[in-house]
């Protein structure tokens, strides 16, 4: 099952789809929260503005080489 994410952040909106639940979890995987929170985190240090819309493979493909 894949969840949408939807989060403020401080300079606008961040919608993540395609998020893993782990099965019979109603919760993302500890690791994937991570990859969620670092990229935030990236876009507030950066001041990047606005509302985004990202899948969850983009995201953590910033992460993992």
């Amino acid at each position: 099952m894949f969840i949408r994410i939807l989060r403020h952040y401080k300079g606008g909106t961040i919608t993540i789809s395609d998020v893993p639940l782990p099965n019979g979890n109603m919760e993302i995987a500890t690791e994937d929260r991570q990859f969620v929170d670092k990229y935030i985190r990236v876009l507030e240090e950066l001041n990047i503005l606005g509302d985004i819309e990202i899948t969850f493979a983009e995201v953590k493909s910033k992460y993992n080489h």
